[in-house]
């Protein structure tokens, strides 16, 4: 079990940012060109956005899925794993639904 982080996870309003809208599937993704395959649902998506828009610093994750590989709603430093898991699946995969 991963131990519970102080980090707060939130999905504010970030003026022109498009990343974290409600969106329908099937989808692509905002960032890469449209010559990667549509994603049929929001698991897939959630595991595009761990492989291609997440990078690995130590033990931290840092979210990349953003304007300029920078996701505003998360620290620069990173965040756990289980936080990361939870920041993409309420601000950029819409599980909340």
């Amino acid at each position: 079990m991963l131990p519970m982080s102080s980090t707060l996870v939130t999905c504010g309003n970030h003026g022109a940012d498009d990343y974290r809208r409600n969106v329908e599937y099937p989808r692509y993704c905002d960032l890469c060109t449209r010559n990667v395959r549509k994603f049929s649902n929001r698991f897939e998506f959630a595991q595009h956005l761990r492989v291609m828009h997440c990078t690995k610093e130590g033990g931290s994750f840092i979210c990349r899925y953003g304007p300029n590989g920078v996701c505003q709603t998360l620290p620069l430093e990173g965040v756990s794993d289980h936080d990361y898991e939870t920041h993409i699946r309420k601000c950029h995969a819409n599980f909340g639904e």
